[in-house]
C-alpha cells in the first residue's frame, strides 16, 4: 500500500474530493484553510457546511490533507490485491493438502491390497524415503 502511495505521488496527477469539514480536521486554522482550499469559503462562513473540496494526493504536500489523499486512494487497490492474494493461497494449500491425503490413502489400499494377494514384504513396494531410516515409519490400516 505505501508503495502505490509513493506512486501515486510522484505520478502527481492524483486528486481526491474531501468534505471541507475533513481538510479543516488537518489543518491548524481557518485562515489556512481558506488560503489552500479557496473553495471551502462557503464552508467557512457557514452558509453550506457540507461544501467540497479538490485534495491534491501528495506525501510531499504542505498539508495533512494531501498526505491523507494519498493515503486513501491506494485502500482500493489494497482491497483487491489481499483478496486475491489469500484467495490464491487458500487454494494452493487446500489443493497441496487433498493431493497429500489421497496419495497417502491410495498408498495404503496398494500395500493391503498386495498384503492381501500373499506378498512376502509389503514394504518392498514402498517409495525408497519410507524405507530410509530416517522417515517416519509407515503403518498399514486394515479397516478398507
Amino acid at each position: 500500500m505505501i508503495l502505490a502511495t509513493v506512486i501515486i505521488s510522484k505520478s502527481g496527477g492524483y486528486y481526491a474530493v474531501w468534505p471541507c469539514a475533513k481538510i479543516e480536521s488537518t489543518l491548524s486554522d481557518t485562515s489556512t484553510l481558506l488560503s489552500s482550499y479557496p473553495g471551502c469559503a462557503a464552508y467557512v462562513n457557514g452558509t453550506n457546511l457540507n461544501e467540497l473540496a479538490i485534495v491534491k494526493a501528495d506525501l510531499g504536500g504542505e498539508g495533512g490533507a494531501n498526505i491523507g489523499a494519498a493515503l486513501s486512494m491506494s485502500f482500493g487497490m489494497a482491497l483487491w490485491l489481499s483478496t486475491a492474494i489469500h484467495a490464491i493461497g487458500v487454494e494452493v494449500y487446500v489443493r497441496s493438502s487433498v493431493l497429500l491425503v489421497s496419495n497417502r490413502v491410495a498408498n495404503q489400499i496398494s500395500v493391503a491390497s498386495h498384503t492381501k494377494r500373499g506378498a512376502t514384504s509389503a514394504t518392498s513396494q514402498l517409495p525408497t524415503t519410507t524405507r530410509s531410516r530416517h522417515a517416519k515409519p509407515w503403518l498399514c490400516r486394515s479397516d478398507f
